[in-house]
This record gives C-alpha cells, structure tokens and sequence, in this order.
C-alpha cells in the first residue's frame, strides 16, 4: 500500500530582454536610443529562466549590424569580463537556475559611413540552452546624420576704399553673402565653395 507520490517535471524555460543605451549622450537603457555617427552605445541583454528547472549551457549572441562596431574586450556578464565572441559567435553564460537572471553588456561605436538624414538600425539578441528554444528581442539604434554647416571666416571684416577683402567658406553646403555699402558691386552672395 504505497500511494504514488507526484513529482513536477523540471521544465526550464528562458526569456530575454535586449535594451541600448548611448553613452556618448549618457542616455538611460531603453527599447531605443538617438544616435549621431562615431557615439558610443552600450547593448546589454537579460536572459532569465522562469521555468522550473535548471537551464543547463544557456548560450548567447547577438548580430551586429554592419555599421555598429563591436569594441573589443567591452563584454561583460554580470559585471565581469568575459571573452568577445558575443557578437560573432556566441558566448556561454552556463546553468541558470529557476529564476535566475544574467545580464550581458558590450559596448559598440556607431560607424561614420551615413548618408545626411536619418536611418533606425535594428541589433537583435538570441538565448537558447539544452532542452530549450532559442528566445530573443532587439533593440533600435536611431541614427541621424546632419549636414554640415556652412563655415564663414572671418565672420565680419572692415575694409577701406581699394583694399581687398577676403574670406572662405568651408565645411558644408549652404548659401552666404556679403555687402560693401558704397562698394562696387555693393552685394554679392553664392554656394558651397
């Protein structure tokens, strides 16, 4: 007369959160950040298990997009440094145990190479272990490129009667122009040059 005893099957399970923040503008983490070329991001991804058993050999990785730059020996877990295959291959953050989160942080540098204007880039971050799907998120990068102001120099100059007068206009495109009360022609104006 033994009665059975009913035991749960230990059934790991894992979700991940990805968030960004930029540290160049020393922006908070979120779903999305603004970004202007050469800043500084932080990436950092939570994996959790909220199943009932352990997650045994929870591997992560995350795809870079090409114009965000991975830093090299910018990868920690859990605040300690590990090896750099997060963004080309994967890194093991080994068992998590019910309930147990790891937070994963890399740094990248946004690339120079933009067109003026404004372009989202999307980075997306992959957890799985044995016995467990692969999970993942991502996070948005907003970058916006601004053209370049056009530069004058020297800003203002005075001149006398027969003398010249010079300046340049350098550094990006726009309009300008200068008077000469009384001069000869008295007005003058043109574009990038």
């Amino acid at each position: 007369a033994f009665d059975k005893i009913k035991t749960a099957t230990p059934n790991p399970a894992l979700s991940i959160t990805k968030h960004v923040r930029n540290l160049t503008k020393n922006s908070g983490e979120g779903k999305t950040t603004s970004s202007n070329p050469s800043d500084m991001l932080e990436f950092v991804i939570r994996v959790t298990n909220t199943g009932n058993g352990n997650a045994v050999n929870t591997i992560v990785s995350d795809v870079l997009p090409s114009r965000l730059i991975y830093v090299i020996g910018s990868t920690t877990v859990d605040g300690v440094g590990t090896n750099d295959g997060i963004t080309n291959s994967d890194i093991n953050v080994n068992t998590l145990a019910p309930n147990q989160t790891k937070t994963i942080r890399f740094q990248a540098q946004v690339a120079e190479n933009f067109s003026v204007g404004t372009v989202t880039i999307t980075n997306y971050g992959y957890a799985h272990a044995d016995t467990v799907s692969q999970v993942s998120d991502s996070a948005n990068v907003t970058v916006t490129k601004n053209a370049p102001a056009l530069v004058c120099s020297p800003v203002d100059q005075d001149v006398v009667v027969n003398q010249y007068a010079n300046f340049s206009a350098t550094g990006g495109t726009g309009t300008y122009s200068w008077s000469a009360p009384g001069g000869n022609p008295t007005t003058g104006s043109g574009v990038n040059f």
